[in-house]
This record gives structure tokens, sequence and C-alpha cells, in this order.
């Protein structure tokens, strides 16, 4: 035996070239990925309607700002919490 032939050992059974296996691994991966982008933009857009809601409520120059603020701030708030439960490994 040559130092080459020690180095690298046998491949598992499993991970051999060819059977699939490792392709599926990376689609699922790639998948996972997917989710967690879009979980995160929609957790963005979330905060972001807050803070719009917010604004509209401080702001001075439109007298109907506080409802439409109101409930502009309600639904984001309701969407973030909706968001939070979306993300893959929350606790249950």
């Amino acid at each position: 035996m040559n130092g080459r032939e020690q180095s690298q050992p046998d491949a598992p059974r499993g991970e051999m070239a060819g059977d699939g296996r490792a392709d599926h691994d990376k689609t699922a991966e790639n998948a996972a990925v997917s989710v967690q982008e879009r979980n995160g933009s929609f957790d963005a857009a979330t905060l972001w309607g807050m803070a719009l809601g917010l604004a509209l409520m401080l702001q001075p120059w439109w007298d109907g700002g506080l409802r439409v603020g109101f409930f502009v701030t309600l639904g984001g708030t309701v969407a973030q919490i909706v968001a939070s439960h979306l993300r893959p490994g929350a606790t249950r």
C-alpha cells in the first residue's frame, strides 16, 4: 500500500456517487433556505407595517391618522405573531 491509498478511506455505502442521495439532500437544504428567506421577508414586512402604523398615529397633519394608524399597527402586530410561528425550528 502506498500513502495515497491509506489517506482516502472507502466511502460508506449510502454516500457513494451516483446514488442520488446527495442530490436529494441538497434539494432539501435549498428548500429549507427558501422557506427561511420567505419567512424573513414576511417578518420584515410586518415590522415595517408596525412602524408605518406608529408613524400614522403620531403625525399631526391628518385627523384620521390615529384611527388608521391604530388598525395598521394592530394588523402588523397580529401578522408578526403569525410570522414568529412560521419559522422553522420554532418551539411549540
